[in-house]
């Protein structure tokens, strides 16, 4: 997502885990709490429908953002584990 020619929100969807993934979602500081995060991700998940119809989708959220992934129908599994020094948990949605 860009405002004017600065890049503001990202996310990168790839294949992975015999289905499909995303991560790098990021908003920049100076747009935080305008709702660029769950227009990002609602970007995210038309990219998957069109791009990777049927795919199973896997993640791997840090702790502190479980609960918004939780609004587009991810669910939690397993036990948080650390990945880059951070606390994270897998989270998996069925196929979109």
């Amino acid at each position: 997502m860009k405002d004017g020619d600065a890049i503001v929100a990202y996310a990168r969807v790839y294949p992975a885990d015999g289905g499909v993934s995303f991560g790098r979602v990021v908003t920049a500081a100076s747009h935080r709490g305008q709702g660029l995060g769950r227009e990002l991700m609602d970007g995210v998940m038309e990219c998957i429908r069109k791009y990777f119809p049927g795919n199973p989708i896997h993640i791997h959220a840090q702790e502190q953002v479980e609960r918004f992934y939780h609004q587009w129908g991810f669910q939690s599994e397993g036990a948080p584990f650390i990945l880059a020094q951070t606390p994270h948990v897998k989270m998996t949605h069925p196929a979109i």
